[in-house]
């Protein structure tokens, strides 16, 4: 063999471990952007009258906005999603309270596509305590034991469009993460 022959051969397995080295470290930055953008919802239940006032919040703990696709109750098949139509959220709380909803109950109501930053918390079913005296702690106590019978599951996705799903099940309040 000549030096020649023996040169070119070096440079083109230099040309093509360089190539190799290149594409895996392309895959580990997309895999890498992809993480600093994941959400992750929790459904956060605070019933202490401090400066929220007491319900269910959503929150988002991920790093990466959460992008809101469905928030659905399923009642023995049938799927209802609160995010198509606000009132069936309404109708349902009616039905969880025995037709005898506090006055001062208010929900949140969302578009699909509605993001929720990183670290951001919104309330999405609460009672309104402004006025509420200490005698009125019952009222709380109530609306707390009313809300556990609610169980729901919210679609997200990151901004990359990977889709996730947390459900939220009653009474034991199990709490099911399922990547889809």
């Amino acid at each position: 063999m000549t030096s020649e022959l023996i040169i070119s051969i070096l440079a083109i397995t230099v040309g093509f471990c360089a190539l190799s080295i290149s594409i895996w470290q392309g895959i580990e930055t997309r895999k890498n952007y992809r993480l600093s953008v994941t959400p992750h919802l929790n459904v956060y239940y605070h019933w202490v009258k401090d400066e929220n006032d007491p319900g269910i919040y959503l929150e988002n703990k991920g790093v990466g906005p959460a992008v809101i696709k469905s928030i659905v109750k399923d009642i023995e098949g049938q799927k209802i999603d609160f995010l198509s139509n606000p009132k069936n959220l309404y109708d349902e709380l009616g039905n969880i309270f025995n037709n005898n909803t506090p006055s001062n109950l208010c929900f949140l109501t969302l578009d699909p596509g509605t993001m929720i930053s990183s670290g951001e918390r919104i309330p999405f079913i609460w009672l309104n305590c402004k006025d509420l005296v200490n005698s009125q702690q019952n009222e709380i106590l109530e609306f707390r034991k009313t809300l556990l019978k609610l169980s729901l599951k919210i679609e997200y996705t990151s901004v990359y469009g990977e889709s996730f799903s947390e459900s939220y099940i009653d009474p034991l309040l199990k709490i099911t993460k399922i990547n889809t």
